[in-house]
């Protein structure tokens, strides 16, 4: 709840410590003015399965790039864009442990146009791996 409030930040997913047989899953939800979307992703040894359509590998640029995209969320405000992207992410590890985050993205962050400029200070967001997905 802290990142979703931008109130103290909190420790998100380290996806790049996931060991085999761990399961993250994101939900992710999408409005805005003139859109709606929502996708579920789930990485797991070593694949990100989209939509239970789509799957592609979980590089580590890619994996680093979440991170920072979820380490932003934690520390910065939650922003006051019409266009609010929710997203939950839960962990459950191979050993039955689990933990979950809840996000709230209203910063009017821009879909960058590549991956290493996604994976810069901004991370890869959610948005931006989904249009990598399905472009429009």
């Amino acid at each position: 709840m802290a990142a979703m409030m931008g109130l103290a930040a909190h420790a998100g997913p380290k996806i790049t410590s996931l060991s085999d047989g761990d399961r993250l899953t994101i939900e992710y939800m999408t409005t805005g003015c003139f859109h709606f979307m929502e996708s579920d992703l789930v990485i797991t040894d070593g694949q990100i399965h989209v939509d239970d359509m789509k799957t592609l590998a979980l590089t580590p640029e890619l994996a680093a790039g979440l991170e920072t995209y979820f380490e932003l969320l934690d520390d910065q405000p939650l922003g006051a864009c019409t266009t609010t992207d929710s997203i939950t992410v839960r962990l459950r590890r191979a050993d039955g442990s689990s933990e979950s985050w809840d996000y709230l993205d209203a910063r009017c962050i821009f879909v960058p146009e590549d991956l290493a400029e996604a994976s810069s200070e901004q991370g890869v967001s959610i948005s931006y791996l989904l249009e990598e997905i399905y472009p429009s």
